[in-house]
């Protein structure tokens, strides 16, 4: 199920019905954290397979916008924890290998559970999935569009047509911008294998539809929601490194017009309930409930000037997690199964202000966040040092909120343990030098203009 077309159309129809109805029992829970559309979605009872003459009925769009949300939030939910893992901010704390921590996953052998995984699972270590879950979440919301073409303003309750029609882009260009971040590469719709510069690049074009659609809506959150994600996608274009396919100069200073319109507060989440696995926060799932993963050492006791910084507030439990020998140590970010995962902030868009502008600028950047995290002022005139700081500020800010793996490809900074090195007790093996995840050998031999 890593791409859908017409040909497995019972398939669809069973899937959105699924998705329709856990919207629906989140919908209480989910939309009035968002905060983002007017709680007037109609209520409807949706049976466990949905008509295509059901979705096509426009008093069921809000259901139907609400289900693509519930997608994406459910993979970014996933990918956090799993970029998590192989970036070094959680380390696996059950009684097997886990090719994610160990970085040694593969298209043919191994650990493909990055690949065929659906989102949502919660048994064992097939419980994460990437590549599927991320397909899911850029598929579903532009069926959804298509749908949303077809009605019209006024068949559409409460006149949200043009804000469904903007979030439904949006939420297909940030599904699209994770799997460039996580993939070595991908296809879209049956389509040919696409570089992670390829990806961006559809991303950067759904974001600017999307932000096009949200100014005609007059809907300002998602207008924020579709900056920031453009910058960041923008940022990834300027980075210079080849497997990147090279930098695009513009793009940096793209980045910052676009960050430097975020308003000061801006948060849009990805919410969550407590009515299943699915719709549960996966960090606090993993971390916090199942103990089989612990926050890595390299967060540990964090603190600038001798203060401790509290964006990366840990609990030292003095146990150990299921494997016995790690180390259990638990987040507070998240404290509850239905806490929010942010997806896009104010304080992500003036990172990006301060790693593209340095200097001064990023001093400033870099003493507001200081000042409302309770931390002492950082001074600095020495290019190489400020931005060594603004690393740091991404790292501890962003502290699971899926940044940090693409940082440290993108940035070049160091895997921890090396390639090589040999893995914990419980596991066996060595690290291997594997950080994006390779194009599935089911997509190659299931698509046929996969290659």
């Amino acid at each position: 199920m890593l791409n859908r077309s017409d040909a497995d159309r019972a398939t669809r129809r069973a899937v959105l019905g699924s998705r329709l109805g856990l919207a629906l029992a989140a919908l209480t829970a989910a939309l009035p954290a968002c905060q983002n559309f007017p709680n007037n979605l109609l209520e409807a009872n949706l049976p466990g397979t949905i008509k295509d003459e059901t979705l096509n009925n426009p008093t069921n769009a809000g259901l139907l916008v609400t289900s693509i949300q519930t997608d994406l939030h459910c993979a970014f939910a996933d990918y956090t924890v799993v970029s998590g893992l192989v970036g070094d901010e959680i380390t696996w704390a059950e009684n097997n290998s886990f090719d994610y921590d160990r970085r040694t996953f593969n298209a043919s052998t191994g650990d493909r559970n990055y690949a065929i995984t659906p989102c949502g699972t919660s048994i064992g270590i097939n419980g994460l999935g990437v590549y599927t879950p991320l397909s899911t979440a850029r598929w579903s919301p532009d069926n959804a569009h298509k749908l949303l073409s077809g009605f019209t303003d006024a068949q559409v309750a409460g006149g949200q047509r043009p804000a469904y029609l903007a979030t439904t882009t949006i939420y297909s260009a940030y599904a699209t911008l994770l799997l460039g971040e996580a993939m070595c590469g991908a296809s879209v719709d049956l389509g040919p294998r696409l570089s992670r510069r390829a990806l961006w690049e559809l991303a950067e074009q759904k974001f600017t539809a999307g932000l096009a659609e949200a100014q005609a809506a007059n809907t300002t959150p998602v207008v924020n929601l579709a900056l920031v994600g453009r910058a960041r996608t923008r940022l990834n274009l300027a980075t210079n490194l080849s497997q990147y396919g090279g930098p695009v100069a513009s793009k940096a200073a793209d980045a910052v017009t676009d960050a430097s319109a975020v308003p000061d507060g801006y948060l849009w989440n990805a919410t969550y309930a407590t009515t299943d696995t699915r719709s549960s926060n996966k960090v606090w799932w993993w971390n916090n409930d199942q103990i089989r993963i612990s926050i890595d050492q390299p967060y540990w006791n964090l603190t600038f000037q001798g203060v401790a910084d509290k964006r990366v507030q840990l609990i030292y439990t003095g146990r150990n997690g299921m494997d016995g020998n790690t180390a259990l140590v638990q987040q507070t970010k998240y404290p509850l199964r239905d806490s929010p995962l942010p997806l896009a902030r104010w304080a992500e868009a003036q990172l990006i202000n301060a790693e593209v502008q340095g200097g001064q600028t990023a001093v400033g950047i870099i003493n507001v966040l200081h000042t409302r995290a309770q931390l002492p002022a950082f001074a600095s005139s020495d290019a190489a040092e400020i931005r060594n700081q603004v690393i740091t500020e991404r790292k501890r800010e962003l502290f699971l909120e899926s940044h940090h793996l693409n940082d440290k490809i993108r940035l070049g900074l160091p895997f921890v343990p090396a390639a090589g090195t040999s893995y914990k007790l419980t596991g066996g093996g060595t690290y291997g030098s594997a950080t994006c995840f390779p194009y599935p050998d089911e997509e190659r031999f299931n698509n046929p203009n996969g290659s």
